[in-house]
């Protein structure tokens, strides 16, 4: 019940209506001159009743005052930290109660004549019908700007990849900043998948409150522009249990600098975190709370909680807050690419101007329709071991199901290469056939491609860095493929040694039916009155033998292994002698003696057995499908 409750409301950054008009008639306050002598005040100065002012962007880039009251503080809120209670006096806010990206907008409190910094706009509750928010004390936040940056954040000479640099040489954010045991996979080496891994993340990110009676985080509204509604729906399955709500609102796919763009972060501007950009984008949208220098705090509350990370941000502008009984929240986009989130902690995030985020630049070539209003696509993806993955999938998937959408037979093809760092390019062969056109969505991360930046990004052994992805599709719009009716055995033994023969009775989709003679040779170690039973599979269905691999070179090896042609049936058995895996080979074949004198004797590291394959491929035409099998005697050999 909880989980739905959540889902359905965002506890203090979203909630019930908005109030338009009236605002336009406000003044827009003038930012103060940021810097580390702003006075602050703690929480234990705080006492009920004490009024002030909170910043935030309705509209624009240019942060607008509202007023505050206190109500109180929550002790002990969360461990060392407090939680102060106000109410919001605006006219918007009195009609929306909150609104998705106000998290971490300053709240600022009169002490005598001075008005001093308490803290950033954070938290709120569910079905809560009063415009009552939780704000996080300040001295809880500022604790993290001395938090030392993991020892591989690098500066490293750069350039921002989209739009200009800043005046400053930038710092070069390293690959290996968050904290593994945050995002990072628990699984061996080639069995990867997105849906574990989401599930593990989820439980480790962000619980949810015990109770809607309690305060909760802000869920970040995750604003998603040139994506379909599909996959929305599939992102918010994936991103809301970590606290992200994507959001169908366009405008995030701005990539340069607009003309009239600030050049800096303020108190109470918007800024974006972009997991995504180009041709399509995502951004999770919040508010500045203080700057100091070329840093900021944001949020008072974390986005995802994963600690050390590098994540590119971007001043944004708020086009209009969007009133819902369901979510109101901030519509924006990035108009100016600027520094890199580099902490996600507890109490907020911390982000530097200066420090340039690695980006993936992937390309999509979609090829076969000549009515394809959009035939390239390019985006750059977040380099995360979490997140790389699932966005080069929806970038992908969305590229085919905006642009190929018809719904009618169709054949595809998909090469993919991934170029890592010191390692070359891989390259990748896929294929896919069906009556209702080319799948989008998660398509793509079941590709061979996509389970590949799974597993490079999630290996245990060392850092990869993903220079860039390149995508080709070619669509054929026909069903291209060949059924197997069925397999007859044309010899009912044959001799060790000897051939078997099969016939192979296909049906090609709206076809003729055809017949197609396979053989196989039966090897001479098989023993006289013996069965073998033959399998007849189609090629794709054949993995590659392979041992579980023992470091990096051996895993991307395992991923370039050879598969077998999609168009053609395989004719298999089981080799009578046993094979074995060890230190990332494979031996498909050993006699007896050979595998005695492999074990250890002071150790307790063993062979791994493997079972290994004799093969034969027929060629079909088309794409095959469907299985069967049938069983040779072997019978003595003559004399």
């Amino acid at each position: 019940m909880l989980a739905a409750v959540r889902s359905l409301l965002l506890p203090c950054s979203a909630s019930l209506g908005l109030l338009v008009g009236g605002l336009l008639a406000l003044p827009a306050f003038t930012p103060r001159k940021v810097s580390a002598d702003v006075p602050t005040i703690s929480a234990d100065s705080v006492k009920p009743g004490m009024k002030g002012y909170g910043l935030t962007v309705f509209e624009g880039t240019e942060p607008t005052k509202f007023d505050v009251e206190v109500i109180g503080v929550l002790h002990k809120f969360r461990p060392n930290q407090d939680l102060l209670l106000v109410k919001t006096i605006h006219p918007r806010l009195e009609k929306v109660k909150v609104v998705a990206g106000m998290s971490g907008s300053p709240i600022f409190l009169n002490d005598g004549p001075t008005s001093k910094l308490a803290g950033a706009y954070a938290y709120g509750w569910s079905f809560g019908n009063e415009p009552v928010a939780g704000v996080t004390p300040i001295e809880t936040m500022q604790k993290e700007f001395g938090r030392p940056l993991s020892p591989t954040l690098l500066p490293k000479a750069g350039k921002a990849p989209i739009g200009p640099a800043p005046k400053v040489t930038p710092k070069k954010a390293s690959l290996d900043t968050e904290d593994p045991q945050k995002t990072a996979w628990n699984g061996d080496p080639g069995g990867y998948s997105i849906e574990s891994h989401v599930k593990q993340v989820s439980g480790r990110l962000r619980p949810m409150a015990a109770s809607i009676n309690t305060p909760q985080m802000v869920d970040t509204p995750l604003m998603i522009g040139g994506m379909s509604e599909q996959a929305v729906k599939e992102l918010a399955t994936l991103l809301q249990p970590m606290g992200l709500v994507p959001l169908q609102a366009g405008g995030a796919g701005a990539t340069t600098p607009s003309k009239d763009a600030p050049l800096h972060y303020v108190d109470g501007g918007a800024i974006a975190v972009q997991l995504m950009r180009g041709d399509a984008a995502a951004q999770a949208t919040g508010t500045v709370t203080h700057v100091v220098g070329k840093k900021l705090l944001g949020f008072g509350h974390p986005m995802m909680e994963v600690g050390a990370t590098h994540m590119p941000t971007a001043i944004a502008k708020i086009l209009w807050v969007l009133s819902s009984d369901q979510r109101s929240f901030k519509i924006g986009e990035p108009v100016r690419p600027l520094g890199t989130l580099i902490q996600d902690r507890e109490s907020t995030i911390v982000v530097d101007e200066d420090i340039v985020a690695p980006t993936i630049p992937m390309k999509i070539d979609l090829n076969g329709d000549p009515t394809n209003p959009k035939k390239v696509w390019n985006m750059e993806i977040v380099h995360d071991r979490f997140m790389t993955p699932m966005w080069a999938s929806f970038a992908f998937g969305d590229a085919v199901g905006v642009t190929l959408n018809d719904r009618r037979d169709a054949s595809w093809t998909l090469k993919a290469q991934i170029k890592l760092k010191g390692k070359g390019t891989l390259k990748f062969d896929d294929f896919g056939v069906g009556p209702a056109g080319v799948p989008g969505g998660m398509a793509f991360f079941m590709s061979r491609a996509g389970l590949a930046l799974g597993e490079l990004m999630n290996n245990p052994w060392e850092t990869v860095e993903i220079e860039r992805v390149d995508a080709q599709l070619d669509v054929d719009f026909a069903r291209n493929t060949v059924r197997l009716r069925g397999a007859e055995l044309l010899d009912n033994s044959v001799e060790p040694g000897g051939t078997a023969r099969v016939k192979l009775t296909l049906k090609p989709y709206q076809g003729k039916e055809s017949t197609v003679i396979a053989s196989i040779k039966v090897l001479p170690v098989f023993p006289a009155n013996k069965e073998v039973e033959i399998e007849v599979v189609p090629g794709w269905m054949v993995m590659p033998d392979a041992a579980a691999p023992e470091n990096l070179d051996q895993l991307i090896a395992n991923l370039q292994l050879p598969e077998l042609s999609p168009k053609a049936f395989v004719l298999q058995y089981k080799h009578p002698e046993q094979g074995v895996a060890l230190a990332g080979k494979v031996a498909p074949k050993l006699p007896t003696f050979a595998i005695d004198a492999l074990k250890p004797t002071t150790g307790t590291v063993q062979p791994e057995g493997v079972v290994s394959y004799v093969r034969s491929t027929t060629d079909v035409g088309g794409y095959a499908e469907g299985t069967s099998k049938v069983r040779v005697m072997v019978k003595p050999a003559s004399k």
